[in-house]
């Protein structure tokens, strides 16, 4: 049975068949890819510590905005699987800041 849903709550993860296509991995490991971008917005969430050495909030918004932006504009065309992984670690790190 096929669930089309995500813990985050985004539209993203309707996409895991074409996706499990385009990667041309089985969706089973499609799956993986929420969990590591759960684990990239924990990692945000903990680089709070940014904020006390003195970089401005702004600045660290702006960067990690941008960031999260490029990586998901770009999720079709990460050919490897694991570089599709890193990026939604990437993206959860982002979203996590």
């Amino acid at each position: 049975m096929l669930q089309h849903f995500n813990t985050q709550g985004n539209l993203a993860s309707v996409s895991l068949v074409d996706m499990a296509k385009i990667y041309e991995v089985p969706l089973s490991q499609m799956t993986q890819l929420s969990l590591y971008s759960n684990v990239g917005y924990l990692a945000g969430t903990l680089c709070g510590w940014l904020y006390s050495v003195g970089l401005p909030r702004q600045l660290l918004m702006g960067l990690f905005t941008l960031s999260t932006a490029l990586l998901n504009t770009f999720t079709p065309y990460y050919r490897p699987f694991w570089v599709a992984i890193a990026a939604n670690l990437g993206v959860g790190l982002g979203l996590g800041v």
